[in-house]
């Protein structure tokens, strides 16, 4: 009984630095920019796509608000922690009067590479 502890012992040793290593991993990979230059607004503000190249789709009733919202407009992305079915993130816009917008993503556009 007594050999079956240090082994549980031992086995715990080695496998939690692995599992914590790896945990930590998952949390760099998944950092995401302060915000992003909205390059183009859509179909009366339904689809809106910023500069990294993601294409966004806006929930219904935020649409008017990003209806408004023009090429060149700097958009701060949160994760919603209680999403709207598939909209998961809030794109918020700072400015005269601050305004946000749940977004799921939709597209992805690569960029160009510059050639010089």
């Amino acid at each position: 009984m007594r050999g079956l502890r240090v082994v549980a012992l031992l086995a715990l040793v080695f496998i939690l630095p692995l599992r914590s290593a790896a945990a930590q991993e998952v949390v760099r990979t998944d950092r995401l920019p302060v915000g992003f230059d909205v390059t183009a607004v859509d179909e009366g503000g339904r689809y809106l796509t910023t500069s990294d190249g993601r294409t966004w789709e806006v929930e219904i009733s935020d649409r008017a608000t990003t209806g408004s919202w023009v090429a060149g407009d700097f958009v701060a992305i949160r994760r919603i922690s209680a999403p709207r079915g598939d909209y998961e993130w809030l794109l918020l816009r700072r400015g005269d009067l601050d305004q946000q917008a749940a977004v799921r993503l939709v597209g992805w556009r690569a960029q160009p590479t510059s050639t010089q």
